[in-house]
């Protein structure tokens, strides 16, 4: 397991060019506690397996139609 310092750390201008979502539906999942993240002064940061488990999580397997 890596530290904090060992890890990729994604702001939310890059969460937003990684997803193609907006800024507002990005701080609205931090906000609601969807997605844990590390507060620097003003700045937010998610740590990539802290992404990586939230978007396993998110993953439609098989032929799930009903969403």
């Amino acid at each position: 397991m890596s530290t904090v310092l060992e890890e990729e750390l994604y702001s939310v201008r890059k969460l937003m060019d990684f997803s193609g979502e907006s800024e507002a539906c990005w701080r609205k999942r931090l906000a609601k506690g969807d997605i844990p993240y590390i507060k620097l002064g003003e700045n937010v940061r998610v740590k990539r397996s802290d992404l990586e488990r939230w978007l396993e999580s998110r993953t439609v397997r098989g032929g799930n139609r009903n969403g």
